[in-house]
């Protein structure tokens, strides 16, 4: 990991443009490094802790370079919950490109989209294998390319997905612009290969001259959080498992998101929540209208979510306790 130098009108700007976009009048450990080293044009991986503040690192660039930034982010809840969280003036010029949307609904934002109406533009990894889709960021101009979850990329990441090995392929396409690859989870060997995969060839800048090959700088940050507790509990069967479940949810107030590994579990365990008292809805890849599920929790209607992995562990919820 490197020691990123930021001059003291660098860090004044974008302390301004975080006031004037999001009103934070300061800013978390390794944030100013990232977006001065973003806007300076130069390509980074992060490994920052969940809740660390590595969206606003893309989000503020975004909103402060002249043209679009990509972000592909393998969830849609994170896709949804981050554009929902913008603030309204910002939400405004940003949107997703995703499985969710209807038909029509899709091609009136990949028009907007080529029109350049959105400086913020988040899509699944799968999305760049679509050449209606390039056609449109080409037509609009990338200024950064940001690669959420960027552990994906490497086969010895713990949650690959084959479409990610694409991203570079795509980026060429779009003139290699800017890279940021943001991770909480990638030991040496993981983010050895994610520089390897993220570095670019020589290619023009933004004002028109050769740049040469260029690796991604590594901004390091501790993974570890204290407010964060870890305990595992063992049970002899599934009976006892659930009665253990429904006494910790009745013990333990604020919201929670129980993670299970089918879709079928959640459905079940969602179901027997309910039946003991609990507001409790299953969450996952098969549903008709998950955005709707999404709303319920965020809006206190639901209280316990038993959601696959579909759900991410990003959403930003205040009042989330287990």
């Amino acid at each position: 990991p490197e020691s990123i130098k930021v001059e003291r009108q660098e860090q004044r700007s974008i302390q301004l443009e975080a006031v004037r976009h999001f009103g934070f009048m300061k800013l978390r450990t390794g944030q100013i490094e990232v977006m001065a080293a973003i806007l300076r044009g130069e390509s980074m991986l992060t490994v920052m802790p969940t809740g660390a503040g590595k969206s606003l690192c893309y989000q503020l660039p975004a909103l402060t370079l002249p043209k679009a930034t990509l972000v592909i982010s393998p969830l849609i809840a994170l896709m949804k919950d981050q554009v929902e969280s913008l603030p309204s003036a910002a939400r405004s010029r940003a949107t997703f490109i995703n499985s969710t949307l209807k038909e029509e609904e899709l091609v009136e934002r990949m028009a907007g989209v080529a029109r350049g109406d959105y400086k913020l533009i988040y899509a699944a990894p799968e999305r760049l294998r679509q050449r209606a889709f390039l056609r449109a960021l080409r037509a609009a101009g990338l200024d950064l390319f940001v690669v959420d979850e960027a552990h994906c990329v490497s086969l010895w990441g713990h949650d690959f997905r084959p479409d990610y090995l694409f991203i570079q392929e795509a980026r060429r396409e779009l003139g290699n612009p800017t890279s940021l690859a943001m991770t909480a989870t990638a030991p040496p060997r993981v983010r050895d290969e994610i520089v390897d995969y993220m570095s670019s060839d020589g290619t023009a800048s933004r004002d028109g001259t050769v740049n040469a090959p260029q690796r991604p700088r590594v901004m390091l940050l501790d993974i570890f959080r204290n407010n964060l507790h870890l305990t595992a509990l063992r049970f002899q069967n599934e009976e006892d498992k659930l009665a253990g479940l429904l006494k910790f949810v009745a013990e333990t107030p604020g919201s929670g998101i129980i993670y299970v590994n089918s879709r079928h579990k959640s459905e079940t365990l969602a179901f027997q929540l309910r039946d003991a008292g609990v507001k409790a809805e299953a969450y996952h890849a098969g549903l008709a209208d998950r955005g709707a599920v999404q709303d319920r929790f965020m809006s206190d209607k639901t209280r316990v979510v038993v959601a696959t992995v579909a759900f991410g562990m990003g959403i930003d919820k205040a009042d989330i306790r287990f």
